[in-house]
C-alpha cells in the first residue's frame, strides 16, 4: 500500500488540492482505458469538493461513470440521500441527469438486502466481473465519521467482516437504522482511495488513525492492495499528527 498525506493550510486550498488529486486520476484513467470510474462519498465534507469539481475543465465527463459508496434507506430525492447531495453539487452542474447511463446509484426502493444485492449485480455487470472477482475503481472518495466509520462501515457491525459480497445491507444498532454500503474488498481493490477530512473536530481521530495502533477503527481497514491511499487534510484536521508525510 502506498500511503500519502497532504495537508493544506486553508479550506480553499484543501478544496483545490482535493480537486487536483481527483482530476489527475480521472484523466489518467481515461487516457489508459477510455473511461473512468469514481465511487462517491456522502456526508457534508465532500460537498465543496464536488461543487469545485463540477467546474473542472480538463476532464472529459462523457467518459466518467459515477457510483456511490453508501446510501441511506431513503428515496433519491430525500434530504438525507447521498445521491441527492451529489446530484445537486456535482451531477446537476455538469448537466448529467439522474437517469443518465453514467449514473449508478444505490437502489433504495426495495428491502435493504434486495437493494444491496441489486447494487452488487449492477457492479458485476458494469465491470464484467465474475463471482470471486472484485471491480477496481479508478477513484474512491471517502470521508471519516467521528467514530472512525467510513462509507457505512460502522464499528461493531456485521459488514466489517464481509469478504465475499461487494455490497451489504448493514444494520447499525447505534443509530437504529440499516445502511447500504460497499464492502472492504471493493475499497481495497481501488486504484486510488482519497480520504477527505477537515476541521479541528477531526484532529484527535486523524492522529489516532494515522499515528496510532492499527485495528482500532473501521477506516483503518482501508488498505488498497495494489493502489494508493491518499489522505487530504486541512491544517486543523492535521494539527495533532506526529508528522506530515
Amino acid at each position: 500500500m502506498n500511503r500519502q498525506v497532504f495537508v493544506f493550510e486553508t479550506e480553499e486550498a484543501w478544496v483545490t488540492g482535493a480537486v487536483a488529486q481527483v482530476v489527475a486520476r480521472l484523466r489518467a484513467a481515461i487516457a489508459a482505458r477510455r473511461r473512468a470510474t469514481v465511487l462517491l462519498s456522502g456526508g457534508s465534507t465532500p460537498a465543496p469538493v464536488y461543487r469545485a469539481l463540477a467546474l473542472a475543465e480538463r476532464v472529459d465527463w462523457q467518459c466518467v461513470h459515477f457510483f456511490w459508496g453508501d446510501e441511506r434507506m431513503v428515496p433519491p430525492d430525500d434530504a438525507e440521500s447521498n445521491f441527492r447531495m451529489a446530484r445537486e453539487a456535482l451531477l446537476g452542474p455538469l448537466g448529467i441527469g439522474a437517469d443518465d447511463a453514467r449514473v449508478h446509484r444505490f437502489p433504495t426502493e426495495a428491502a435493504p438486502r434486495d437493494n444491496a444485492a441489486m447494487y452488487e449485480q449492477n457492479l458485476r455487470l458494469f465491470f464484467e466481473t465474475a463471482r470471486g472477482e472484485v471491480p477496481a475503481f479508478d477513484v474512491v472518495l471517502l470521508g471519516m465519521g467521528d467514530d472512525g466509520h467510513t462509507a457505512s462501515l460502522f464499528p461493531g457491525t456485521e459488514a466489517l467482516a464481509e469478504r465475499e459480497r461487494l455490497a451489504a445491507a448493514n444494520a447499525v444498532p447505534a443509530q437504529d437504522t440499516t445502511r447500504l454500503t460497499v464492502t472492504f474488498p471493493v475499497l481495497n481493490a481501488a486504484r486510488a482511495v482519497l480520504v477527505l477530512a477537515r476541521g479541528a473536530g477531526k484532529a484527535a481521530l486523524v492522529a489516532e488513525v494515522l499515528d496510532g495502533a492499527p485495528g482500532q477503527y473501521p477506516i483503518q481497514q482501508v488498505q488498497p492492495e495494489g493502489g494508493e491511499l491518499v489522505w487530504i487534510l486541512d491544517a486543523e484536521a492535521a494539527s495533532q499528527l506526529a508528522r506530515a508525510e
